[in-house]
């Protein structure tokens, strides 16, 4: 079982583990809040990354394309 209970997007220690006699010295680190923030920054960069290149990579095949045309223009 994992250490962790899933509780809609809140993360909680599970009731055995919560209500152990010997946990009231253990205080766990808010870790999800810190892994969902984390996720969620690093797939707005990945986002803006894909869409960047996906930019790039339309600019650079029109770019070709117009290359390719002007030089069928220019033989006779």
């Amino acid at each position: 079982m994992p250490f962790f209970s899933t509780v809609g997007q809140k993360m909680e220690l599970r009731p055995e583990i919560r209500n152990h006699p010997e946990s009231n010295s253990f205080k766990p680190l808010n870790l999800p809040n810190v892994f969902c923030a984390a996720y969620e920054s690093i797939s707005s960069i990945m986002w803006w990354l894909i869409r960047v290149s996906a930019i790039t990579a339309a600019v650079q095949t029109l770019e070709i394309t117009m290359k390719r045309s002007i030089r069928s223009l220019d033989q006779p």
